[in-house]
């Protein structure tokens, strides 16, 4: 760069030099666009949920399971999303939403695959599995995305789209699944082939989505009990406080807790 030098005294003032602008980040989604595409996962995860169901019938038929073992498999998958949301539904406050996303939506593209490849019976259960433990981490990180993008943080109008994309994504993930399973072509593969595609064009938005969370670190799984943890300014964080001011009963450091701030620490969890 030419050195731009001052017009009024060159001799008594130092060359200024142009300083380069610092390079800009990746690109990512419009906030607007962003917002609709953390909705549209949550409907997703719940379409993905259906997929397999018109073609229960067909697997017990072909494999000759009983409906014990057909409960069982509907079970495994409760038992993945359960898992996700009470052990590691907080695993976006640490590392960020993308992320989770992106993990989330590549373990339901695993599952899809499995469900393609399935042999027997025991690849329904891996498959659902792998589909449970994805769908509660992609509908724990999409849901706090949808009210860190919300324009104002309103709860109530992330609650509205939250439902109805969960919603339309139980009503369409039948229709379209059934649907599909009449056509007739390629039953036990269509319908996954479509939510393959499905899957991928969310990953692919997520990618591009921006990051919501500002300060990141690396993930430890901690179980506290609900009773000593407290909301702080933040719906999606939590902080863990604790209170031991000497010769005090606990009802005296609770009063301390509201009175006095500086006698108690907090810590993140």
């Amino acid at each position: 760069m030419e050195a731009v030098k001052a017009t009024s005294d060159p001799g008594a003032r130092p060359a200024l030099h142009a300083v380069a602008s610092p390079a800009k980040g990746r690109r990512t989604l419009p906030n607007p666009f962003a917002y609709a595409l953390a909705a549209g996962v949550i409907g997703l995860g719940l379409f993905a949920s259906l997929t397999p169901s018109p073609l229960y019938r067909t697997y017990s038929v072909l494999w000759q399971f009983s409906p014990l073992t057909l409960t069982l498999i509907y079970a495994t998958y409760a038992f993945g999303v359960l898992a996700t949301l009470l052990l590691a539904g907080g695993v976006s406050d640490v590392v960020g939403r993308r992320p989770v996303l992106l993990v989330a939506l590549g373990g339901l593209m695993a599952s899809t695959a499995l469900f393609l490849l399935a042999g027997s019976v025991e690849w329904l259960f891996v498959a659902r599995g792998v589909q449970g433990l994805a769908t509660g981490a992609a509908l724990s990180a999409a849901s706090a995305a949808l009210l860190d993008l919300h324009p104002r943080r309103d709860p109530a109008g992330v609650g509205l789209t939250n439902a109805t994309a969960a919603v339309g994504g139980i009503g369409l993930g039948m229709l379209v699944s059934s649907s599909l399973v009449q056509i007739g072509w390629e039953p036990r593969l269509l319908p996954y082939l479509v939510l393959l595609v499905l899957v991928a064009t969310a990953f692919a938005g997520a990618y591009w989505m921006p990051e919501t969370v500002v300060e990141r670190s690396r993930f430890r799984l901690t179980v506290a009990p609900p009773a000593s943890r407290r909301s702080s300014a933040g719906p999606s964080s939590s902080r863990l406080w604790r209170c031991s001011p000497p010769g005090r009963s606990a009802r005296s450091s609770s009063r301390s807790v509201r009175n006095s701030p500086r006698s108690c620490s907090t810590r993140a969890t």
